[in-house]
C-alpha cells in the first residue's frame, strides 16, 4: 500500500523531473531520495521513471501511480486543514478554471471568498479542456474546478453557480437592421472566427448550429481567445461570445445581437464528494448561503 511519505517523494520527482530538484524540495539528500525511490520500485515491481536526457519522465507504471499519489497527498492536506481549522479558513485552495470562466464568475467569486476569509490563499490552474479539469479535480491536483460541464464521474459533485447567455458579435461596419435579435438560420453563411474544435464553447455552438442545419464560413480559427474580439473589430468576421465579453465588445463599437432562441450555458463548481478541506467547505458555503450571485450574462 502506498504510504504518504512515498507519495510525497514520488510526486516531488514527478513534478520536478530530477532527483536533485526533488531532494532540494523535500530537504533531503540526493542519495536518500534515490534509495527511497529504488525501494518503491522494488515494492511496485516495476520502474516508475525513465531517464530521457537529463530528466526523469514517468513510466507507464509511474503514470498509473500519479493519480492515487495525488489523492493521498491531497487527503493528507485536507485532514491537516480540518485539524487546524479555527474560526476562519486560512489555508490554500487550488482551483482549476476553464479559460472562458476566468473573469466571470471566477474572479468575482474569488473576490467574495477573500473578503469573507482574507486568510485563504488561492492558486489557479488553467486546464486544457473540461475533461482535463475533471481529471485535475479527481486526482487531487486541484480541489475544485469552475466548469461549464457537469462531470459524468460519480465521485464528482456539481454545484450550479449560474449561466451565460451567448451573443453574436459582428464587426462595427455591419449594416444596421430593424431588430437586434437574430435567429440561428439567419447566421447561415456568415464569415466566422472561432476557437478550435475540442474547446467547450466551440463544441457547444457547433452542436446547436448542426441541429438547426446552419453552416457558416470559418475564416479564422485561433486557440487564443483574446484574439477573437480584435479580429472582429478588424472586420475579419463574426464570432459568438458570452454576455460579459459581448458587453465589452459593444462598448468598443462592435455590433452585438441577441440569439433567439437563446443559447445558454450553465456553469458551476466541480469537486469530489468526500474529503473536503475547510477552505473548500468555506467556498461551498459562500455559494450556498447566497453571498455570491453569478450574473446570467445578459445585455
Amino acid at each position: 500500500m502506498l504510504r504518504l511519505r512515498q507519495a510525497q517523494l514520488f510526486l516531488a520527482v514527478l513534478d520536478t523531473g530530477t532527483v536533485r530538484a526533488a531532494a532540494h524540495q523535500l530537504a533531503l539528500s540526493q542519495s536518500a531520495v534515490s534509495q527511497a525511490l529504488s525501494r518503491m520500485e522494488q515494492e511496485m515491481g516495476s520502474p516508475l521513471f525513465l531517464r530521457i536526457g537529463h530528466s526523469l519522465v514517468p513510466s507507464p507504471a509511474g503514470r498509473a501511480l500519479a493519480g492515487p499519489a495525488r489523492r493521498l497527498s491531497r487527503d493528507a492536506l485536507v485532514l491537516r486543514s480540518l485539524a487546524t481549522a479555527g474560526p476562519g479558513a486560512t489555508g490554500q485552495l487550488e482551483i482549476a478554471c476553464e479559460p472562458a470562466l476566468s473573469v466571470e464568475p471566477a474572479a468575482r467569486l474569488i473576490g467574495v471568498l477573500r473578503r469573507r476569509a482574507p486568510g485563504i490563499r488561492v492558486s489557479i490552474t488553467e486546464p486544457i479542456s473540461a475533461t482535463h479539469l475533471s481529471t485535475l479535480v479527481r486526482d487531487g491536483t486541484c480541489e475544485v474546478g469552475v466548469s461549464y460541464r457537469v462531470p459524468s464521474q460519480t465521485e464528482l459533485e456539481f454545484l450550479p453557480l449560474g449561466q451565460h447567455a451567448l451573443f453574436l458579435v459582428l464587426p462595427p461596419s455591419t449594416a444596421p437592421t430593424a431588430s437586434n435579435t437574430v435567429t440561428l438560420p439567419e447566421i447561415e453563411g456568415l464569415r466566422f472566427i472561432a476557437v478550435p474544435r475540442g474547446h467547450a464553447q466551440r463544441d457547444f455552438v457547433d452542436e446547436h448550429m448542426s441541429r438547426a442545419g446552419v453552416r457558416t464560413h470559418l475564416v479564422v480559427e485561433t486557440a487564443h481567445r483574446d484574439q477573437l474580439l480584435p479580429l472582429v473589430m478588424a472586420g475579419v468576421g463574426a464570432t459568438i461570445l458570452p454576455g460579459r465579453r459581448a458587453q465589452d465588445a459593444a462598448g468598443r463599437g462592435a455590433v452585438v445581437r441577441k440569439i433567439w432562441p437563446p443559447l445558454v450555458r450553465k456553469f458551476g463548481l466541480v469537486y469530489r464528494r468526500t474529503h473536503h478541506s475547510s477552505e473548500l467547505e468555506f467556498l461551498i458555503d459562500t455559494v450556498r448561503d447566497g453571498a455570491f450571485t453569478a450574473s446570467i450574462g445578459d445585455l
